[in-house]
C-alpha cells in the first residue's frame, strides 16, 4: 500500500476511467470528495456508486458535463438531480456481473476498510455489496483506512497487499437508527404480519417502518433464521430477543447472513467480531438461486401500491431509506418451496386533501421510472391481512378490498362489480366502530403445535365456510343446524360470513399451514332483542377436536360479550355432547333443561370470574388493551 496525496489523484486515475464507489454506512467520504474535486481535471469519469447514502455531491448540476454517475440496483436517484445521474434498475445480485462483464465495468475501486490485522487483512465492515467484484476487475484499488470500521465475519476481507493506494482518515459510520416509537398504525400492521409467519422460518426484511415493526412483533417466535440483503436495528433486536437462532436454515445454518448493515452505533458494535453474523456479497445473498434453495423462507417488504388483482408496485428505494424494499426477495420467495412473500404497507398515502388510497382497482403506469412490479402471497394493512396465494381474481378482489381504507372500499367494490369479478349478492360487512384502532386477529399455538389465527369472519370467507360445512358428518349437521342440510351454496355461505360484527359475532379459527387458510372452527353469538344476552354456538372440524379450539373460541366470545356489556351467554347443547358440557361447567355455567328432551340449556353469567379469561378481546380498541 502506498499513501495517496491529493496531488497524485490525476496521475492515479486516468481520463475515461470507470470508478466504483462503495456505499452504505461506511461510504469512503474522503475518497468520494477527492474524486469529485478532481473530476474536471481528470476528465470523462464514470462513477458507479452502489447503495448511495449521505450528501449526494455527485448529483450537482455543475458536474453535468464533467461526470457520468451510474446507480445500479433497486436504489433510486436523489430528487432534483441532472440527467448525468443514471439509474440502472436491477437486482443487487446482478451488480457484480455488470462490473465483471464491462457493463459498465470498473477500472478503479474506491473502498473503505479497517486497519490491517496481524495477518495483513482489512475488513470492509458493515457493507460489501459488489465491492469484492469491483476489486477483482479494477486495476487500481484505493482504500480509506478508517479505524471505526468494525471487523464483521464473512466475506468482507481484502488483504492489504491488494490495495494500491490508501488515505488514512477516521470518520463515523452513518447513523440510520429509528429513534422515534412507531406510530400505532405500524404496530398494528406488524402484529398482523407476524401472525402469518410460522416458527422456524428464515426471514428477509427491509428497512421500511412497517417492516421493522413486524420484526419487533416477532420477538416471541422461535427458531427463526435471518438471510437478508440489509440488516438494521430491528433485525438486531429480533436476534437479541432469542427468536433468531438460525438452527433450521437450509443454507448457512447457525449464522445470520446479510450483505449490508445500516443503523445505529450500537448495531455496528453488535456486529463487530460477532461469530453469529456473516457478511456476504450481494451476488450470493440476493441471487434467485440462493433464495430458491431456502425452505420456509418469508420475505417482508413494503410497497407503493397494490391493486385488487394482487399486482404490487415497488418504487426504487430513496436515499433517505436505502434497503426499504427488496424486489429480488419479493419475486423469488413467492415461488420458492414453502415460501411467503408478505407486503406490509399503510392503506393510504398523504394527508388531508392529498390523501389517496394505496389499494387501486388496477395498476397501470403508476410509479417512477425504474419501478418494479412483483407478486405477493399476503397483503397487510392496518385493517387486516389478505391472503391471495393461489387465489382467483374474485377471491383477490374480495380479500384486498376488505383491507382497504373504509373511505375507498365502495369505489373499489363498484369497479370490481363493473369488471364482473363479484357476484350480485356480494356486499361488505358494516364497518366496526374504531376499526382503524383495532388489531382484529391474533395467533395461537394449540396442542398439535400448529399456529392458528383467530379473527372475525369476513365476506371473503364464503368459500372457506363452504368447505368447512362439507367437513361435517350428519350428526354434526343435525346438532348445528337442527335439521338435515344436504348442501351449502356459495351464497348461503356468504350470508353466513357477512355478519354485522357490531351487533352479533362470528369468529373463525383458521389453519395457516396450507397454501390457502382453512377454517377449522367457527363460533357465533346472536344478540337477543333486549341486547343484554346472546345465544352462542361453537362448531369444530371433527378432525381437529381435542386441540383446545372450543376453549379458545369460547374465551374470546366471553371477552367480546363482556366488553360490550352483555350480561349472559347461553347455548343449547346435546346431553350426550359431554366434552362441550364439561367445558362450559369450568366457567362455571348453569345447566337447565333444554327446549328439546335431548338438550341442555347452558347459561353463563358474565359477571362471574372465568378461568384463564383474556384481559381483552380482538375487537377491543388497542389503546384499551
Amino acid at each position: 500500500m502506498t499513501p495517496l496525496s491529493d496531488s497524485q489523484w490525476t496521475k492515479v486515475v486516468r481520463p475515461g476511467s470507470k470508478v466504483y464507489l462503495g456505499g452504505g454506512a461506511a461510504c469512503p467520504l474522503v475518497l468520494k470528495e477527492a474524486i469529485l474535486r478532481h473530476a474536471q481535471e481528470i476528465g470523462d469519469i464514470t462513477l458507479i456508486h452502489e447503495m448511495p447514502t449521505g450528501e449526494p455531491g455527485w448529483a450537482a448540476s455543475k458536474l453535468e458535463n464533467i461526470l457520468r454517475v451510474i446507480l445500479p440496483g433497486p436504489d433510486d436517484r436523489p430528487p432534483r438531480c441532472g440527467p448525468h445521474v443514471e439509474h440502472i434498475p436491477c437486482g443487487r445480485w446482478q451488480v457484480a456481473d455488470m462490473l465483471r462483464q464491462g457493463m459498465p465495468g470498473a477500472d478503479v475501486a474506491l473502498i473503505s476498510v479497517s486497519p490491517p490485522d496481524a495477518q495483513g487483512f482489512c475488513s470492509m465492515g458493515p457493507g460489501i455489496g459488489a465491492a469484492l467484484a469491483a476489486c477483482d476487475c479494477a486495476s487500481v484499488i484505493i482504500a480509506q483506512i478508517n479505524e471505526n470500521i468494525p471487523r464483521v465475519p464473512g466475506q468482507s476481507y481484502i488483504h492489504s497487499s491488494r490495495i494500491n493506494y490508501f488515505v488514512e482518515q477516521s470518520q463515523p459510520l452513518a447513523n440510520a437508527a429509528q429513534n422515534k416509537p412507531y406510530p400505532a398504525i405500524f404496530r398494528r400492521m406488524g402484529d398482523y404480519a407476524a401472525q402469518i409467519i410460522p416458527d422456524g422460518c428464515t426471514i428477509q426484511a427491509g428497512l421500511a417502518p412497517a417492516v421493522e415493526a413486524t420484526l419487533d412483533a416477532l420477538g416471541k417466535h422461535r427458531h427463526l433464521g435471518l438471510h437478508s440483503a440489509i440488516m438494521g436495528d430491528a433485525h438486531m433486536r429480533l436476534i437479541l430477543s432469542g427468536a433468531v437462532d438460525n438452527s433450521q436454515k437450509m443454507l448457512d445454518r447457525g449464522v445470520s447472513v446479510v450483505s449490508w448493515i445500516f443503523g445505529s452505533k450500537e448495531l455496528y458494535q453488535f456486529a463487530a467480531n460477532n461469530p453469529h453474523i456473516s457478511i456476504q456479497p450481494g451476488e450470493y445473498v440476493s441471487h434467485p438461486e440462493t433464495i430458491l434453495r431456502q425452505q420456509k423462507f418469508a420475505s417482508i417488504n413494503s410497497a407503493t401500491a397494490v391493486d385488487t388483482a394482487g399486482r404490487v408496485l415497488v418504487e426504487p428505494n430513496s436515499m433517505e431509506r436505502p434497503g426499504a424494499s427488496e424486489p429480488d426477495f419479493m419475486r423469488n420467495s413467492a415461488i420458492g418451496a414453502e415460501g411467503l412473500s408478505i407486503v406490509v404497507m399503510p392503506s393510504t398515502t398523504g394527508d388531508g386533501p392529498l390523501r389517496r388510497s394505496r389499494i387501486l382497482s388496477r395498476i397501470g403506469f403508476e410509479g417512477s421510472p425504474g419501478a418494479a412490479y412483483v407478486g405477493a402471497h399476503h397483503i397487510v394493512t392496518e385493517y387486516g391481512m389478505a391472503n391471495i396465494k393461489a387465489a382467483s381474481l374474485r377471491e383477490r378482489a374480495m380479500e384486498i378490498i376488505e383491507i382497504a381504507h373504509p373511505d375507498y372500499r365502495a369505489e373499489l367494490l363498484a369497479q370490481a362489480r363493473e369488471d364482473g369479478l363479484l357476484p350480485s349478492y356480494y356486499r361488505l360487512s358494516p364497518q366496526r366502530p374504531n376499526e382503524e384502532e383495532t388489531t382484529a386477529s391474533r395467533s395461537a399455538v394449540l396442542r398439535d403445535g400448529k399456529r392458528y389465527i383467530l379473527r372475525p369472519l369476513r365476506p371473503s370467507d364464503e368459500q372457506r365456510l363452504q368447505a368447512f360445512f362439507y367437513t361435517h358428518d350428519e350428526e354434526t349437521i343435525q346438532r348445528r343446524y337442527g335439521f338435515a342440510v344436504t348442501r351449502m351454496s356459495q351464497q348461503r355461505a356468504f350470508e353466513s360470513a357477512c355478519v354485522d360484527q357490531t351487533h352479533d359475532l362470528a369468529l373463525g379459527l383458521l389453519d395457516m399451514e396450507d397454501s390457502r387458510p382453512v377454517v377449522r372452527a367457527v363460533a357465533r353469538y346472536y344478540l337477543d332483542k333486549k341486547g343484554k344476552a346472546a345465544e352462542m354456538a361453537i362448531v369444530v372440524d371433527q378432525r381437529c377436536r381435542r386441540l383446545g379450539m372450543a376453549r379458545l373460541l369460547l374465551e374470546e366470545m366471553i371477552a367480546v360479550a363482556a366488553n360490550r356489556g352483555l350480561k349472559r351467554l347461553w347455548a343449547q347443547v346435546d346431553r350426550d355432547n359431554i366434552p362441550m358440557l364439561k367445558l362450559f361447567q369450568q366457567y362455571p355455567a348453569a345447566l337447565e333443561h333444554g327446549d328439546e328432551p335431548n338438550t341442555m340449556r347452558v347459561v353463563l353469567e358474565l359477571g362471574e370470574q372465568t378461568p384463564e379469561s383474556p384481559h381483552y378481546s380482538i375487537l377491543q380498541r388497542v389503546k384499551d388493551k
